[in-house]
């Protein structure tokens, strides 16, 4: 696939994007034409020193996400250095990707994303009209992305986190909201803690602990606390 095909046939996909859930949609079928299984938006604003809050959206294992911003390792990530000093894209595998981490935190970083099959991948720095920096990243267990089509991609995530990153501020109010009680009982079932043990953690009845988790999926329009959690992650409402 060129260039110009590809970008022909994305562009109005992009042009369509009217929420964050639309742009998660299109950043997967996007990430499994390039050949990989795993994306991600990163806005690098000031003060941001974690995934979960730099993140516009992403399809990360929640697991990944917890271990990586636990172990502090956004702190002189290559690839998010490289967004903020660099305007080209970054084909990388991580065995031979430079880094300006101490021993443990290389081994680290490369042992974890070898556990969730994101040893190679397409980084792509990206900047909107009002200057905001990011990265949008595709990862695989393999090299996928040709050359030929790199630039392309570039040009379309450029375009993609310009919508995406002026969408999300407008839909901020329109956001359910949810109570702090409600948000720490999905986090805890993202977890994989059950109603049981959430309640044994918050110090609560199980029956309590159902109802915020039933009333959570209520305000998110989900049939269920599973789809209740993977769209309370997608919103970026948890913790």
């Amino acid at each position: 696939m060129g260039n110009t095909l590809l970008i022909e046939d994305h562009v109005e996909k992009i042009d369509c994007l009217q929420t964050s859930y639309d742009a998660f949609k299109y950043l997967r079928l996007l990430s499994e034409e390039a050949g990989y299984n795993t994306f991600s938006v990163m806005s690098l604003g000031e003060g941001a020193n974690d995934i979960s809050e730099m993140s516009v959206v992403n399809n990360w294992n929640p697991e990944l996400i917890q271990i990586y911003d636990g172990e502090e390792l956004a702190v002189k990530s290559p690839i998010l250095e490289h967004g903020k000093t660099s305007v080209r894209p970054l084909s990388y595998s991580l065995e031979h990707l430079p880094q300006n981490r101490s021993d443990v935190k290389k081994t680290l970083s490369i042992e974890l994303f070898n556990d969730f099959n994101m040893q190679h991948g397409l980084s792509l720095p990206v900047q909107n009209v009002r200057g905001e920096k990011g990265v949008i990243s595709f990862a695989g267990d393999r090299v996928a992305q040709k050359e030929s089509n790199k630039f392309g991609v570039h040009i379309l995530a450029g375009y993609l986190f310009e919508i995406m990153t002026v969408a999300k501020d407008e839909q901020i109010a329109h956001l359910p909201q949810l109570t702090e009680r409600e948000r720490d009982c999905l986090s805890w079932t993202a977890a994989g803690k059950t109603s049981s043990e959430i309640a044994s953690i918050l110090e609560l009845s199980d029956h309590t602990i159902n109802h915020y988790l039933t009333s959570a999926a209520r305000k998110l329009d989900a049939v269920n606390r599973v789809q209740a959690v993977a769209k309370a992650i997608r919103l970026q409402l948890l913790h």
